[in-house]
């Protein structure tokens, strides 16, 4: 029996989720001790026999989500590299968080997640350990904290690769998994979709890989140090992890993930459910435009500009950040009627004074 465990989250986590055991993986067998409760039906005691370490030879990772990077779905966390309180991510940066091993592809809500993005293997191998049946719900309070308790990983699955190495996929959705224990997979081969369960703050896949007991950093197929951030991409034999990506791509981890009009304010957790205020209308009180932005860096600012018929309509410009933040959103508008016509929202992650990123949508106000 192998167990299962992940942690993940995209804001800041209060204090009392900090548990050290949940970031204890140091199961001898394939180095799973993932969030307890990642275990065979009779909930007995995962096989702690060491399996023998293998010589190192880097294998081509496949993508492990079917979807365009950048544009359905992004990035969200990488992988900490630094063994101690501080953070350091793959390129010496903070889009991780303390103890996190390995990598969160997200879809921005919860209606993208229903759409159904597949799961995929990155490697052929074996099924080792599978779990389905955990509901998709995210995890913002202690209530909710202990209802996925020995289930932080949600519904996953265990795969062995030729190697050494092994990879682990948690938070599918409820009723995706479709393989099973002893099953062989191919690379690039659906295994799930992509779900909430699990200990989430947001719809997503984490993938860890290990080799031969050790975490390694899927992106460039080292071991988890901190003397790795930056290194090359390991290259052997003319395989590159995730080598049909861009490098330079997964190097720009900020995106803006949505923007647009509504006609009232709005929280962060409204984005992930998917619950915004209505279109606004020639007959709305105000109108507002926003965007949501992920992995800004600190410094950077937001600027948020509407135009419309009557030329600009609404303009900010946020504050610097004060540190890295993992998610960020802002509103330009004001408290009054729009004029009926066509609007265009225009979102920029300004980062020493030039534009990194730039989103703009468009949208047709009704009478």
């Amino acid at each position: 029996m192998v167990t299962l465990s992940c942690r993940s989250r995209s804001m800041s986590v209060p204090v009392f989720l900090r548990n050290a055991a949940v970031l204890s993986l140091m199961v001898p067998l394939l180095a799973f001790a993932p969030l307890p409760g990642f275990a065979q039906q009779d909930g007995g005691s995962p096989d702690n026999a060491a399996l023998p370490s293998a010589p190192y030879r880097p294998i081509p990772f496949a993508f492990p989500v079917s979807c365009k990077l950048n544009e359905s779905c992004y990035l969200q966390n990488l992988i900490d590299l630094d063994p101690s309180q501080q953070v350091l991510d793959t390129f010496c940066g903070g889009a991780s968080y303390d103890g996190h091993k390995g990598i969160d592809i997200r879809v921005p809500n919860l209606t993208d997640m229903n759409r159904g993005f597949a799961v995929l293997a990155i490697a052929e191998g074996t099924v080792v350990a599978t779990r389905d049946g955990v509901a998709d719900r995210l995890v913002f309070d202690a209530q909710s904290l202990a209802a996925v308790a020995g289930r932080e990983c949600g519904n996953g699955v265990v795969i062995r690769h030729e190697g050494g190495y092994t990879s682990q996929y948690c938070h599918m959705f409820r009723g995706s998994v479709r393989v099973k224990e002893g099953e062989t997979v191919q690379r690039g081969e659906p295994i799930g979709l992509i779900g909430a369960s699990g200990h989430t703050q947001f719809p997503h896949l984490h993938l860890t890989v290990r080799r031969n007991g050790n975490v390694i950093d899927p992106m460039t197929g080292l071991e988890a140090a901190p003397e790795h951030c930056n290194a090359p991409v390991a290259v052997e034999d003319g395989a590159v992890p995730f080598g049909s990506f861009s490098y330079e791509m997964i190097r720009s981890r900020e995106a803006i993930i949505q923007v647009g009009l509504a006609e009232d304010r709005f929280e962060l957790g409204d984005l992930v459910y998917d619950r915004l205020p209505n279109a606004p209308t020639g007959r709305s009180s105000r109108m507002i435009g926003y965007g949501w932005a992920i992995n800004m860096k600190a410094g950077d600012r937001m600027r948020v500009l509407v135009t419309g018929p009557d030329g600009i309509f609404a303009e900010h410009m946020s504050e610097p950040r004060p540190r890295h933040q993992a998610a960020y959103f802002a509103f330009a508008g004001k408290a009054r009627s729009p004029e009926p016509g066509a609007y265009e929202v225009l979102i920029e992650i300004i980062r020493d004074g030039e534009a990194v990123v730039r989103r703009r949508e468009r949208a047709f106000v009704e009478p």
